[in-house]
């Protein structure tokens, strides 16, 4: 009796053997999830499947017991012992070799024989004869051809989703001329309409929906996301394009506006803004939505089922989700109610090279401001003030503790918006012409784990009197450099009092962050004189814990160098950069679009399994990667969104062709060639 794994083993493993010995139970040690496993040993010595020996095999031992204590599977688990005909399949599987093969949908196809029909001149292309043979084998006959105004009224909806006017109909019942059915067809895919139609059934996949979801279900702008997918279906794009453009198109070598418009697709996630919600769960779960939709999408795989435990009908480990999870975790958004980043887009397409240019720009201006102070901070060896003194508002508990042997300023307790903090500095024993603040981390931090993100919304200095009574002396700061730009903050707009936002890092502190603070002249203090620094921390969040800085430390340089460099032709020309493209962009007419960006190397996330799918009881640090079951990632590539894209569309990875194309019939059909469109797995049918 010859039988075939994938048919007639696998199933039977699967519905009745799976609930205690697959990816989540492993009842005495045994998965027969895993090849592995099932043909190894038990816990006794004694051999699971011993290929060629059923009689000395435990499975079968198990399964073919009489008595009902002894026999596999327990009545505890199934209402009803094995089927003979089942128990007879095991017992020739094991003795024909217990030959185990690959999930049917993970190997290659290979193209088939038609199969042989009795009515030969029914079918009219080769797909034809595979229907024809099922019919004829069930003793039927297919139904009568349709009607040609049924066959248009079909089509019409198939590919435009509308009716055929009156109009249509007339002319296609009149055309009587070879080749009429594919002039419609022709005619169909051209208008506007297809694109649409098959928009439509992508937008589900993508989550679309022009507003944030969850309790205030905020309205934000995806609209442009939409009008893309509609362009790419009527201009025919490749699919390997589209896939990659959507979930990495931020990361090609020279993404356009489009390219950047596409990644939406992963921006459709939820943003919760309720008070009290913490950013960072909910950016967690947008992160977990991304991987469990890119898998449902693309392999038609239940990968949700692993981020608590290994999957339970599929050889997929735990440590899999989060290898890659990682792809998707080192993106700048992080669940704000701005929904940063964002992106401009011109409502007159015409114009997108043009704000895309500019949006650059910006960018690159901003960069390059900071870029003179940020190679000057990493070649200087900063000074320490001999004394330092510490006040605060709104009641905040701080003082200065030492911390990895430098003088830093801690809090504790609940920190409220508007805090300020007046750190007074003594004791410079050279001019200061920067000052060097750094937010630094905890020395007990765990990565994983971050701490709240800050904001310095404006910083001032002056000058205290050596004796009482003196006057205070303002001192001008002319720059803020930051040694990252992240999220919405400019540091510039921290000399700014009216602006809220400024320098720091928001809403999660992932690294230690440091910002030079250049004085307009350089300052020597006189005796007795003190410098006193003013932090003001006004950026608000809508709950939780608020962005104020926790602990920090001030120290100075007195290289006029600093000076030298803010008169330097290469600031002012990056300033006027930066500033003439923002002011381009104010007047054109536009909206704005949440998209994917990636975060810099040097402040990547790192990502860690969360036991039990706890995101706040992590476990090992992971790196990017894939199921062995589903192949490798190309060798030397980097581990990003864009390599894990350019996978699921590669040759080596057939299941993503399967499952789209099954999803494709299933639109025509009503019912796919597999039925179950989200499950290409051993579950499924």
């Amino acid at each position: 009796w010859a039988v075939d794994f994938n048919k007639d083993i696998r199933p039977i493993l699967i519905e009745r053997c799976a609930v205690c010995h697959g990816g989540v139970k492993k009842n005495a040690g045994v998965s027969v999830i895993y090849r592995d496993s099932i043909l190894g040993k038990t816990r006794a010595g004694a051999p699971i499947v011993k290929p060629g020996d059923p009689e000395g095999s435990v499975l079968f031992q198990r399964v073919s017991a009489s008595d009902p204590d002894d026999r596999m599977p327990p009545l505890s688990e199934h209402k009803d012992a094995l089927e003979p005909e089942a128990v007879a399949k095991l017992r020739a599987w094991i003795a024909d070799g217990a030959v185990w093969e690959e999930l049917w949908s993970h190997v290659p196809p290979q193209r088939p024989e038609p199969p042989a029909v009795r009515n030969a001149a029914w079918p009219s292309r080769p797909l034809d004869n595979f229907i024809l043979a099922k019919i004829e084998a069930a003793g039927r006959a297919p139904s009568p051809e349709a009607s040609r105004r049924v066959w248009l009224r079909r089509v019409s909806f198939d590919i435009s989703g509308l009716p055929p006017t009156p109009e249509d109909i007339a002319a296609f019942e009149a055309d009587t001329e070879a080749g009429a059915a594919e002039r419609v067809v022709d005619r169909l895919l051209a208008s506007p309409r297809y694109g649409e139609r098959w928009a439509a059934l992508w937008l589900d996949f993508a989550r679309y929906a022009d507003s944030a979801g969850y309790e205030k279900d905020m309205h934000r702008n995806v609209w442009p996301y939409r009008d893309w997918v509609i362009r790419a279906f009527n201009d025919d794009m490749p699919f390997d394009e589209f896939t990659i453009k959507q979930l990495a198109g931020d990361l090609l070598p020279e993404p356009t506006l489009d390219d950047m418009i596409a990644t939406v697709f992963h921006r459709n996630t939820k943003t919760n803004v309720e008070g009290g919600s913490d950013d960072e769960e909910f950016r967690i779960a947008s992160v977990i939505d991304r991987v469990n939709t890119t898998w449902q999408v693309w392999q038609g795989t239940t990968f949700g089922c692993t981020q608590c435990h290994g999957h339970p009908y599929d050889p997929i480990p735990h440590e899999a989700y989060y290898q890659f999870l990682s792809f998707f975790n080192n993106t700048l958004d992080a669940d704000l109610r701005d929904e940063f980043p964002k992106m401009n887009v011109p409502l007159d397409r015409a114009l997108n090279e043009e704000v895309w240019r500019l949006e650059r720009e910006v960018i690159s201006g901003g960069e390059a401001m900071m870029a003179p102070f940020r190679a000057r901070a990493a070649e200087t060896t900063w000074r320490g003030f001999a004394d330092y003194g510490v006040r605060t508002s709104k009641n905040v508990k701080a003082q200065v503790e030492t911390v990895s042997g430098l003088p830093t300023i801690v809090t504790e307790g609940t920190l409220a918006r508007g805090t300020q903090y007046w750190t007074r500095l003594e004791g410079a024993d050279a001019p200061i012409a920067a000052l060097y603040i750094e937010a630094p981390l905890p020395p007990d931090h765990d990565a994983a784990n971050p701490s709240d993100g800050f904001v310095l919304s404006y910083i001032t200095a002056e000058v205290l009197p050596a004796e009482e009574g003196g006057g205070k002396r303002p001192v001008k700061l002319a720059f803020v450099a930051g040694g990252n730009i992240e999220g919405n903050e400019w540091p510039l707009d921290a000399l700014d009092e009216k602006s809220a936002t400024g320098w720091g890092v928001y809403p999660k502190h992932f690294h230690d962050r440091w910002a030079v603070v250049v004085l307009e002249e350089a300052l020597t203090l006189a005796e007795g004189e003190a410098l006193e620094v003013m932090f003001k921390c006004d950026h608000g969040n809508d709950g939780g814990n608020q962005p104020v800085i926790q602990r920090y430390r001030i120290r100075y340089d007195g290289d006029p160098a600093w000076q030298a460099a803010l008169k330097g032709e290469a600031l002012a020309a990056a300033r006027e950069t930066r500033n003439t493209a923002l002011a381009k962009l104010k007047d054109i007419k536009k909206t704005t679009v949440p998209v994917l960006r990636e975060r810099p190397g040097a402040i990547a996330r790192e990502t860690r399994v969360f036991i039990r799918g706890n995101w706040m009881d992590k476990g090992a640090t992971v790196e990017g990667g894939v199921p062995k079951i589903f192949g490798e990632l190309p060798a030397g590539a980097p581990k990003n969104r864009l390599t894990a894209a350019r996978w699921l569309v590669s040759d080596e990875n057939p299941l993503t062709a399967r499952v789209m194309v099954n999803h494709v019939w299933a639109q025509f059909f009503g019912t796919g060639i597999v039925a179950t469109l989200g499950d290409f797995g051993s579950s499924g049918t």
